[in-house]
């Protein structure tokens, strides 16, 4: 059988999967963008960022600020 593409992730698996990402990093700022894709339920970068609406980056913005505000 071949696989032509990725499965999506379930909801719990992705956010297991940040769970554990987020904590094994010291970096405050790292942990803080890790929950905020937890919050939102996408990963956003810069190579990713014209893939995501306005509206998709300010709600990442808002989730990486709450989580930046609870490291300070």
């Amino acid at each position: 059988m071949v696989r032509t593409g990725a499965a999506p992730l379930s909801t719990d698996a992705f956010d297991a999967m940040l769970d554990r990402l987020a904590g094994g990093v010291d970096d405050p700022v790292i942990k803080a963008k890790v929950l905020a894709s937890k919050d939102v339920g996408y990963i956003l970068t810069e190579d990713t960022l014209h893939l995501f609406s306005a509206h998709e980056i300010d709600h990442w913005e808002a989730a990486l600020d709450r989580h930046l505000g609870d490291v300070q």
